[in-house]
């Protein structure tokens, strides 16, 4: 239970410090994809949070949850991977590296722990 509110806080805390950069990137009225990478933590956290009952215990069900997840995000992030490149090359989108690496985790992190969420709500 000290696990859950320990990353419950620390979400809490990422998501102000988003919520921060948010406000001041608008006040400046700047743009930067850095901030996605904040979102994407703090989003992490809550997941991990409130995955953490169901995977605490390194049983039979936890592998599995693990394992089906890392099969079905490997191929949505490799092909998000894909599609992100394509739309750099092609001048679809412009993206320097770190936005394009800002985008990249945040996607993946979202990715991951979402389907980690489903595959465990689902088991």
């Amino acid at each position: 239970m000290i696990e859950r509110k320990f990353y419950y806080i620390c979400g809490s805390i990422m998501f102000l410090i988003f919520v921060i950069s948010i406000i001041i990137m608008l006040g400046k009225k700047t743009f930067s994809y850095s901030f996605l990478t904040l979102a994407g933590l703090s989003y992490m956290f809550f997941a991990i949070g409130y995955l953490q009952p169901h995977v605490a215990n390194n049983d039979e069900r936890a592998k599995f949850i693990k394992q089906k997840t890392m099969k079905h995000s490997l191929f949505i992030i490799m092909l998000l991977l894909f599609i992100i490149t394509f739309l750099t090359q092609t001048n679809i989108i412009h993206l320097q590296l770190s936005d394009f690496l800002s985008v990249f985790v945040f996607l993946s992190i979202g990715i991951i722990f979402t389907l980690w969420m489903i595959v465990a709500i689902r088991n």
